[in-house]
């Protein structure tokens, strides 16, 4: 075995020989992983785990980080990724009995075009299941944020009566306390720059039709009520 490709989910696992045994490509590995700062990650691994190899790429040979078996395995510990196991087993079930076996991994070529189909439907299946997940998972932008924000604050300010209210002078902050924390619990988010893209229409819904507690809304009305009253003595004492 000199040089090795595999793919694993989408993403390819560049494996090496280095004095007879398998090294992995260190940041193919936190790829697969999820593992965003591979360099952190593989300084962390004691030093018999990692190491530097060379592999060929469309610009020619480079040297890049690599780690071995042992060291793979402690990357596959510090992953998050529910997927980490199921990689792991990959390797341990397959990729390194084989090698140790052969002296290779051979993947096994389709014997039909059949079988050429079914892999290539399996890939785009793959492909629509992580773009699901990415789907799921995104959250609003900058922009979505800052739409949010303004019509919350256009709405409570008209339940308060506009910004020369009395109420808006002195219910202000309750009411948009009140106004979060609803949306907040509507949408199980522990801030509402976490609410996922695809709920950013329902958020904007949600605005739309919010109204302050019953007890706020008396509140509100009182305070308004006297504040009116105040200015009319004003103005017949003038």
């Amino acid at each position: 075995m000199n040089q090795l490709t595999k793919v694993f989910d989408g993403h390819e696992l560049k494996i090496v020989e280095l004095e007879n045994e398998p090294w992995f490509v260190a940041k193919d590995v936190c790829d697969i992983l999820s593992i965003s700062k591979y360099r952190d990650a593989v300084s962390r691994l004691d030093n018999d785990e990692r190491g530097s190899v060379k592999v060929d790429t469309p610009g020619g040979l480079q040297q890049v980080s690599g780690v071995n078996e042992f060291g793979l395995y402690n990357l596959v510990l510090s992953s998050r990724k529910p997927e980490a196991k199921q990689f792991k087993r990959w390797i341990t079930h397959e990729v390194i009995p084989s090698i140790r076996k052969t002296g290779s991994y051979e993947l096994e070529q389709p014997k039909s075009q059949l079988e050429i189909l079914q892999g290539a439907v399996n890939e785009i299946v793959s492909q629509d299941k992580r773009i699901t997940n990415l789907e799921e998972t995104m959250r609003i932008d900058g922009g979505q944020e800052f739409q949010i924000r303004s019509k919350a604050n256009s709405v409570v300010i008209e339940a308060l009566g506009g910004k020369e209210s009395p109420a808006y002078k002195q219910l202000n902050r309750k009411a948009f306390s009140e106004f979060w924390r609803e949306f907040k619990k509507h949408f199980s988010l522990p801030r509402y720059g976490d609410l996922p893209k695809k709920q950013f229409e329902d958020g904007l819904r949600f605005i739309g039709m919010w109204q302050p507690s019953t007890g706020l809304r008396i509140e509100i009305e009182t305070t308004n009520d006297e504040g009116d009253l105040n200015e009319r003595h004003k103005t017949t004492k003038n």
